[in-house]
């Protein structure tokens, strides 16, 4: 059973400008691929090279893409890391003259939508992992479903499902943050043989209340006390 994780107080911020258009090709070049190849299955290894390269078609010039980091190189440790583990994509902003080293911003890990429910788990407990060690850097799950409806993170009408869910032995959870969609029509009874590429963030349980937040509690305060 999926536990569902409490309402955070704060406004999640966008997803990166970059990331919806790679995602939407991508959906795109599964239904041409579909269209040409239906009884071969797209490998995981072929899915993630074309979102790379989608990836980088849109990636802004400050911003560098590179695959196969390992987490080691992060200095990120867990349990849940094997020896030499790497995820997926990372995107960081590129060195300059003020800053020499390249700094992480986006984690990005690929799964195909039917695979074990473990080997899920275990990429959003390493994306947890890596978010305990740069809680700055932004994780993602790439979720992608070939011709069917991903039930854990796409409803019945095929968009996304709002409620965030707890990792299991971590103190994170995830939420799907965009779902990318391609058919040749979208009524209700094709909605199921779509394809799907959902955008999955992970998160802390609850996220601390944003500045803005609370300088509208303190105006409230003072309106009430007759301050102002």
């Amino acid at each position: 059973m999926v536990t569902t994780a409490p309402t955070s107080p704060a406004k999640l911020p966008s997803p990166p400008i970059w990331v919806v258009p790679a995602l939407q090709g991508l959906a795109f070049w599964i239904g041409h691929r579909r269209a040409l190849y239906r009884d071969y299955p797209l490998g995981e290894s072929a899915l993630v090279a074309e979102l790379c390269n989608l990836i980088q078609r849109h990636l802004p010039a400050n911003r560098q893409l590179r695959c196969e980091v390992q987490y080691a190189e992060l200095k990120v440790t867990s349990e849940w890391l094997v020896p030499l583990a790497r995820m997926d994509l990372l995107v960081s902003l590129r060195p300059t003259a003020q800053e020499t080293r390249s700094i992480p911003q986006v984690a990005i890990e690929v799964k195909r939508a039917g695979s074990a429910k473990l080997l899920i788990d275990s990429d959003f407990k390493r994306l947890a992992a890596l978010k305990a060690a740069h809680p700055t850097v932004r994780a993602f799950l790439v979720v992608i479903a070939e011709a069917s409806r991903p039930k854990q993170f796409v409803n019945e009408q095929g968009e996304a499902e709002y409620k965030s869910k707890l990792i299991p032995g971590t103190d994170y959870r995830y939420k799907v943050r965009r779902v990318l969609k391609a058919s040749h029509t979208f009524k209700q009874d094709r909605l199921n043989h779509a394809q799907y590429v959902c955008l999955v963030k992970v998160l802390p349980k609850r996220l601390p209340p944003s500045p803005q937040t609370h300088t509208i509690k303190a105006v409230k305060k003072r309106v009430k006390s007759g301050r102002s």
